[in-house]
């Protein structure tokens, strides 16, 4: 899926033109050809194929690399070693299906180390290159831990990490496969302690994977669960209300979401910061999803208390503006939220599918206010 987001040889051309301030006409005249000629490469993706058109684009556009320009050797290096990364992930995952939790390991997977990986998920700013790496190994060591109601607590939160963080780099099929998973893992702990957490992220996935429909039934038949939730319980729904808010937008039903949402309200008053800051948030999605660009922005600008939120949701909150801002056309105000996503989540810029999308779609909207800057994020991203 994050290939599909790079943008083509033409696309970066035509970026690269705009940021020396050149028109078409000036570099179709500088390289011997003619306007339309170029308006086809950089429109219609006209494949440049002479040697010397390539070397005299890469002097007149400054450009040092040229297979950078071209989108050869280098970038498809890269694309091949994420790929390979995520690919672990799968194979970890389909490994724990084949043998269940019969091999024991020398070195068991404990409870700290588990911990310690979900702080990196929330906390840390390369959290994706750490993730990738330690993911396979924890979840070639599942089969480790007692398969008794602890153990399997233990197994459904590695599985839902897992599940997060393909979510959001765009690996959804088996992001529910691992969100499966973690329910698989609690099915005898129905109303117990994780499995709710486990049903909103399987919900979350449904959601953002193009099924509305189905995570706000899920949402819904878990949340009549919960009338009467505990203290602990009290975070857990304050999501499945988000989750579900979102879900009903998805399916233009405005007045269910709105529902939804007070249900959230509720539920964070009594919890206070940061839980209501992410409800608010939620409400901006909400409005985006039903084509209320205006409305979205005059509450993403109310969002107060961002900087009281772990990092990893401080970066879902900037992400939020900058899609109102973009929504609402203002490409200066969602080159800044973009700017304080990566400020955040050094890594989110490279990998979460989201980021990407919104960047891509921003570089789509060209503006000579923010073009160098959208220019070095693409850069960073990989998409330039």
């Amino acid at each position: 899926m994050r290939e599909a987001l790079d943008i083509t040889v033409g696309q970066r051309i035509e970026h690269m033109r705009r940021r020396r301030g050149m028109s078409r006409r000036t570099l179709a005249s500088l390289l011997g050809y003619s306007d339309e000629w170029l308006r086809q490469v950089e429109r219609r993706g006209r494949p440049v194929d002479r040697v010397s058109t390539v070397l005299r684009l890469a002097d007149i556009l400054q450009v040092r690399d040229v297979l950078t320009l071209m989108d050869t050797a280098t970038r498809r290096e890269r694309r091949q070693e994420e790929g390979v990364a995520t690919g672990a992930i799968r194979e970890a995952l389909l490994r724990h299906w084949r043998r269940g939790a019969t091999t024991h390991d020398p070195e068991p997977l404990t409870r700290a180390e588990l911990d310690e990986a979900r702080r990196l998920w929330c906390d840390s700013e390369r959290r994706y290159t750490v993730l990738r790496g330690r993911l396979p190994d924890l979840l070639d060591r599942l089969g480790t831990v007692a398969d008794d109601r602890a153990g399997r607590l233990l197994r459904a939160e590695a599985f839902r990490l897992t599940s997060r963080y393909l979510l959001r780099t765009g690996d959804v099929h088996f992001a529910q496969i691992a969100a499966d998973g973690a329910l698989a893992e609690l099915a005898d702990q129905r109303g117990g302690p994780g499995w709710f957490a486990a049903v909103g992220q399987l919900a979350e996935v449904l959601l953002r994977s193009g099924s509305p429909g189905e995570s706000r039934w899920l949402v819904t038949d878990t949340t009549a669960q919960l009338v009467r939730a505990t203290p602990d319980q009290c975070t857990t729904l304050v999501r499945l209300h988000a989750i579900g808010a979102e879900a009903a937008a998805g399916v233009k039903d405005y007045r269910g979401a709105q529902q939804s949402l007070e249900s959230a309200r509720e539920v964070a008053a009594r919890l206070g910061a940061p839980w209501t800051v992410l409800v608010e948030v939620a409400a901006t999605r909400v409005e985006l999803a039903v084509g209320r660009a205006a409305q979205a922005l005059r509450l993403a600008a109310d969002v107060e208390g961002i900087p009281l939120l772990c990092k990893g949701m401080q970066s879902a909150c900037y992400l939020t503006l900058a899609r109102a801002h973009l929504a609402e056309g203002d490409l200066i105000a969602t080159t800044f939220a973009l700017m304080q996503t990566e400020r955040v989540h050094g890594d989110d810029i490279r990998f979460d599918v989201q980021v990407r999308h919104v960047l891509a779609e921003a570089m789509g909207s060209d503006s000579a206010s923010v073009r160098n800057e959208l220019g070095w994020l693409a850069e960073r991203a990989g998409i330039l």
